[in-house]
């Protein structure tokens, strides 16, 4: 097989430019076999040999191009994925699917993969009506957007308040977690509160920047990261805007 050739696309290529009495299995050509044959075999693997094998087993002694061409538009223009129309289906007399009134439940769907599961800590650190906020790399989920720093544990976020940002904090607790769903894992946010005292105003590193609570909700950030500044703009009552760094854009 050719790289991006696989066994039907080859078989189709087969039957179409030298006539070889080659079975097909594409997506619509397994819509039409399953439904009519009720194949929903599990696992999947069992229903892809069994479909192969009606495949093979219901090609003509001739005329193959015209057979192959007839039972792809059938899957395509016929007995599509949703609303099939059996009436006018050829095979709706003998069709199982139809018989059972069970169309839309063959072919069986694949079955979901679980969605590797990520967890982060965000550190929801307030002074006086600010949030502290990091731009994010250009690169990766999130590019170029303002969020809140992301750290593996909570001991290493309260490290870094105290030993790289200088802040004295008066209080600290994780929040309820929050899941958001992207397409390829589930990454799950724990908030953890950080209440510090009035600090020096230059403490936050290159990157990092204070806002005023409503000032972080103008700003380009994530929507899990919106969402949890809504917690914090009701935990603390917004001040006035003011910058810790004087390289902060907007």
């Amino acid at each position: 097989m050719l790289p991006g050739i696989g066994r039907s696309t080859a078989a189709a290529i087969a039957v179409f430019s030298c006539g070889a009495r080659e079975a097909i299995l594409d997506g619509n050509v397994q819509r039409v076999l399953s439904r009519c044959f009720a194949v929903d075999d599990v696992p999947r693997s069992a229903m892809q040999k069994r479909l192969w094998a009606l495949a093979e087993s219901l090609l003509p002694s001739k005329a193959i191009e015209a057979y192959t061409q007839g039972v792809m538009d059938l899957g395509s223009g016929v007995c599509t994925r949703s609303k099939p129309n059996c009436a006018q289906c050829p095979l709706g007399m003998r069709c199982k699917a139809r018989k059972l009134g069970m169309q839309s439940r063959f072919p069986a769907a694949a079955p979901r993969k679980a969605l590797p599961h990520r967890h982060t800590i965000m550190l929801l650190a307030l002074r006086e009506g600010e949030v502290l906020l990091q731009r994010r790399a250009l690169t990766g989920i999130w590019g170029g957007l303002w969020s809140l720093p992301e750290f593996a544990s909570s001991g290493e976020a309260l490290r870094v308040c105290e030993t790289r940002l200088g802040l004295c904090l008066e209080s600290h607790r994780e929040l309820q977690a929050l899941n958001h769903r992207f397409t390829h894992f589930l990454l799950t946010i724990t908030p953890l509160l950080c209440r510090a005292l009035a600090a020096n105003r230059h403490s936050a590193e290159p990157g990092m920047a204070w806002f005023s609570v409503e000032q972080a909700l103008q700003a380009p950030i994530p929507s899990p990261v919106r969402s949890l500044l809504s917690r914090a703009r009701a935990m603390d009552k917004a001040g006035p805007v003011r910058v810790a760094t004087s390289s902060q854009t907007h």
